[in-house]
C-alpha cells in the first residue's frame, strides 16, 4: 500500500507554478465579483453564516464522471451551494497532476471550502477520489491518507475528544482485469476500518462501491450459499454498520443511485455507511438525480445529520462559560398583533422550508416544525435573557441603569454579525426607538449624545454620503455608540458606590443599636456567625421499657425537650473557672 501526496485547498493567495499555468487557466476562468454575483445567488459571507449556524449537517457522495473540464467544475460548485453541503465525497474524478491542485479554484477558497484529491502522473481514466469539506469541519482535520487513486481518508479530531474518520472509496466494477484491484481495495478498507474501531474512532464510509448491497442481502438469505461474496459488505453487515440509503416513502425500499445509460436500468452503487453507535444522530437521507445540472449517470446521495450533536461535544468548562444565560420568548406577554404575526410566520416558514421534498419522514417534518417555530418566535415574541448564575440583588433604583447598559452592550456585540448596510439598517431600526426613549428618561440632559447618531430613516443616505466602505462605516458607527456607553457605565458605577456606602452606614448603625438592645445579635454579627437551631417535629420517648411513646404535638415535644436537657444532658461544663484561667490563644 502506498500513500500519494495531496494538496489541501483553501488558500486564496496561492498561484499555480508556471508549468501548470496553462492547465490552470484552461480549467479555471478567473472569478470576478460580478461573475460571482450573477452565477451564484448567495454571497460568500451569507453562505458561510448559514453553514456555520445550521442545525443540520449535510454530507453527500457523488460519482462525478470526470472533473477535468471547467464547465463540470462550475456545475459541481453550484451543486455545493444549492444544496448547502458541508461535505462531499467525490469519485471518478479522473484528475492528473498537477491540475488536481487547482480544481474549482478560486471558487472553493472564496466560499471557505477545503479540498483533498488523489491524482496520478499520467492520464487517469475511470479513477480518482476526493473530499470537499467546509471550513466548519475542515478545521478539525489532523491527518489524511490515500491508497493509490481509489481510497482517501480524513481523520477529524472533534471537540469533546471525539474522533471521526471519513473515508471516500471508488471500487472499480467487477471484471477480469479489475478483480485483483477490487480485492486490494476491499482489504485496505477493512484494515482502515478495523484500526479505527480499535481506537474508538467513529467511521463514515462513502463513495461508489460498484456493487449492489440489496443483492448481497438476497444472497445472504439463501440457505444454499454458505459464504456470500463481497468481503466488504460482509464485514459491514457482520459488524452492524448502518446503511444510510434513502428510502422510497411508498415501498420503504432503498432508492437507486445509478441509472445505466445503455439499458436505463436502476441500481444502487453509491453508499453512505456509519459505524454502530455513531455519535452524530442521522435524521434522514435524500437521493437526487442531478442530470439536468450535472452530467453524470450517478445520483447525488445526501445524508442529513444533527449538527447540534457536534456542538454539544464541547468541554464542560467551555459549555459552562457559554451557557451563563438562556433566552426565553414570552408568549404570555405578547400582544395580539404579535401573536398574529407569530402565526403567519409559522405558516410561511412551513411553506418555504424544503418545498422540493415530498417525503413523509418523521425526523424531517419534526425538524421543519421546530425551525419554523423558533424563527417565528425570534421575529414576533418579546425576548428575555435569564441568567443562570446567582446574581446580586440590585435595588429597584439601579435596575433601569443596568438594563439599558446591558441592552446597549448586547446591541454592540450583535454588530459583529452584520455584514451589509441593509442588515445594519434593519437592526438599528429595531433598536433605536426603544433605546432612545429609555435613554432620555434617565439622561434628559445628555440628549446631545443621541444627536450624533444617524436616525434610522437617514442611515442609507449617511452611508452613501460618507463615501466609506461598509467595514469602515461600521467601525465609525460603533465609535458613535461608545460615548453613550461610557456615560451609562460611569453613572452606574457612581450609583453603585453610593448604594454601597449607604449600605455600610446602615449596617454600622444597626450594629450600634444591637449593642444596647440585643447583645446576642451584636455578638453574632461581630463574629460573623448565624444562629442555628434544629426543629423537632416528632420525639420518641423510651422512659418506660416496652412502652415507647411517639410525641407529635408541639407542646408535648417542647416539654419533653426541656426535660431531656435538664435531667440527662445538664448544663455545659467548662474546665475554666474564670477569665484569667483561659489560655492566651
Amino acid at each position: 500500500m502506498t500513500d500519494n501526496p495531496s494538496i489541501k485547498g483553501g488558500n486564496q493567495g496561492r498561484h499555480p507554478p508556471d508549468s501548470a499555468l496553462s492547465v490552470y487557466n484552461n480549467i479555471n476562468p478567473p472569478l470576478t465579483s460580478s461573475f460571482s454575483k450573477h452565477c451564484f445567488n448567495i454571497s460568500p459571507e451569507q453562505h458561510d453564516r448559514e453553514l456555520n449556524f445550521s442545525n443540520i449537517l449535510r454530507l453527500g457522495t457523488l460519482n462525478v464522471r470526470s472533473l477535468v473540464h471547467a464547465s463540470k467544475q462550475l456545475n459541481l460548485f453550484s451543486l455545493l451551494l444549492s444544496h448547502q453541503l458541508h461535505g462531499l465525497i467525490l469519485t471518478e474524478t479522473n484528475l492528473q497532476s498537477p491540475a488536481h491542485k487547482y480544481v474549482c479554484d478560486p471558487y472553493l477558497s472564496r466560499y471557505n471550502y477545503h479540498k483533498w484529491f488523489s491524482f496520478s502522473a499520467s492520464a487517469n481514466h475511470h479513477a480518482g477520489v476526493g473530499i470537499l469539506l467546509h471550513s466548519c469541519l475542515a478545521m478539525y482535520v489532523i491527518k489524511k491518507r490515500f491508497h493509490k487513486d481509489r481510497l482517501i481518508s480524513l481523520l477529524l479530531q472533534l471537540p469533546g475528544r471525539q474522533n471521526l474518520l471519513i473515508i471516500g472509496a471508488y471500487v472499480p466494477p467487477f471484471g477480469g482485469i479489475n478483480n485483483k484491484l477490487i480485492t486490494e481495495c476491499h482489504s485496505v478498507l477493512i484494515d482502515w476500518i478495523s484500526s479505527a474501531r480499535a481506537s474508538d474512532t467513529h467511521i463514515m464510509l462513502g463513495g461508489d462501491l460498484n456493487a449492489n448491497f440489496d443483492s448481497f442481502i438476497n444472497i445472504l438469505s439463501n440457505d444454499n450459499i454458505s459464504t456470500p461474496l463481497h468481503p466488504l459488505f460482509r464485514y459491514l453487515h457482520m459488524h452492524q454498520f448502518d446503511d444510510l440509503g434513502a428510502l422510497d416513502p411508498d415501498t420503504s425500499s432503498p432508492l437507486p443511485t445509478f441509472k445505466s445509460t445503455s439499458s436505463r436500468q436502476l441500481s444502487r452503487l453509491d453508499y453512505l455507511w456509519t459505524s454502530p453507535g455513531f455519535f452524530i444522530a442521522h435524521l434522514w437521507s435524500h437521493v437526487e438525480d442531478t442530470l439536468d445540472t450535472f452530467n453524470s449517470d450517478h445520483f447525488l446521495l445526501i445524508g442529513f445529520f444533527d449538527f447540534l450533536s457536534i456542538r454539544d461535544l464541547r468541554a464542560p468548562s467551555y459549555l459552562k462559560q457559554q451557557l451563563r444565560y438562556r433566552t426565553v420568548y414570552n408568549v404570555h406577554a405578547a400582544l395580539p398583533d404579535q401573536k398574529a404575526l407569530f402565526t403567519s410566520k409559522v405558516d410561511v416558514g412551513l411553506r418555504t422550508l424544503d418545498l422540493s421534498s415530498t417525503t413523509t419522514n418523521l425526523n424531517r417534518n419534526w425538524h421543519r416544525l421546530k425551525t419554523a417555530l423558533l424563527n417565528a418566535a425570534r421575529t414576533a415574541f418579546p425576548k428575555q435573557n435569564i441568567s443562570l448564575n446567582h446574581t446580586k440583588k440590585v435595588s429597584p433604583d439601579l435596575q433601569p441603569y443596568m438594563h439599558i447598559g446591558h441592552k446597549l452592550d448586547h446591541y454592540i456585540g450583535s454588530l459583529s454579525r452584520v455584514f451589509t448596510v441593509s442588515e445594519l439598517n434593519a437592526s438599528w431600526n429595531r433598536f433605536y426607538f426603544s433605546f432612545n426613549q429609555e435613554f432620555l428618561d434617565l439622561f434628559a440632559d445628555s440628549s446631545n449624545l443621541l444627536n450624533q447618531l444617524p436616525p434610522p430613516n437617514s442611515l442609507y443616505s449617511d452611508f452613501i454620503s460618507s463615501d466609506l466602505s461598509f467595514t469602515s462605516y461600521l467601525a465609525r458607527f460603533k465609535s458613535f455608540l461608545r460615548p453613550t456607553r461610557r456615560l451609562i457605565s460611569a453613572k452606574l458605577r457612581l450609583e453603585l458606590n453610593i448604594e454601597k456606602n449607604n449600605a455600610m452606614k446602615s449596617a454600622i448603625a444597626e450594629r450600634n443599636v444591637n449593642f444596647y438592645e440585643d447583645k446576642g445579635k451584636f455578638i453574632r454579627s461581630s463574629l460573623n456567625r448565624e444562629k442555628r437551631s434544629i426543629v423537632l417535629d416528632r420525639v420518641l420517648v423510651t422512659d418506660v421499657p416496652g412502652k415507647p411513646q411517639l410525641l407529635i404535638a408541639p407542646d408535648d415535644i417542647h416539654k419533653a425537650a426541656i426535660k431531656h436537657f435538664q435531667n440527662i444532658v445538664g448544663p455545659s461544663k467548662s474546665p475554666f473557672k474564670s477569665l484569667s484561667a483561659l489560655p492566651e490563644r
